[in-house]
């Protein structure tokens, strides 16, 4: 496989995780991501710094609550 297939192969696979998490790869929204999760929830996590899967793992049960609850 030459260099431009493969990064051609990998633009792809990108491109088709994105369109199926409805989703940029690189957004800070990333807990949209999850089911229930709308686009006010997914702002209130980046207004309170999560933008990361392993940053929301960090967070307390009740961080977690007083972050959602709008």
């Amino acid at each position: 496989m030459t260099t431009d297939s493969a990064n051609c192969l990998y633009n792809a696979v990108i491109l088709n995780k994105c369109i199926t998490s409805h989703l940029w790869e690189n957004s800070s929204y990333i807990t949209k991501q999850l089911p229930g999760i709308g686009i006010k929830n997914a702002s209130a996590f980046v207004n309170a710094g999560v933008h990361t899967f392993s940053k929301l793992t960090e967070l307390h049960p009740r961080d977690i609550e007083l972050v959602s609850y709008i």
